[in-house]
């Protein structure tokens, strides 16, 4: 267990010299806020929540399939 500790640490610790996770954090801020305020919908709830659920959700599938690789 002690190991497991050890490389989630180190795992950590590298995702922040690299500056990976504000990137990332900033990307995925900037996905959640911006995208459904430039994104126009019909004007009904319906609308709103598709285009909020469809982009916005997809462009994180993305962004973290991405940093995977």
């Amino acid at each position: 267990m002690q190991r497991l500790f050890a490389i989630i640490w180190l795992t950590w610790k590298a995702a922040f010299r690299f500056k990976l996770f504000w990137v990332v954090g900033v990307l995925l801020l900037v996905t959640v806020v911006g995208l459904p305020l430039v994104i126009k919908h019909d004007g009904s709830a319906r609308g709103f929540t598709q285009i909020l659920l469809t982009y916005t959700l997809g462009m994180i599938t993305t962004l973290l399939g991405l940093i995977t690789l």
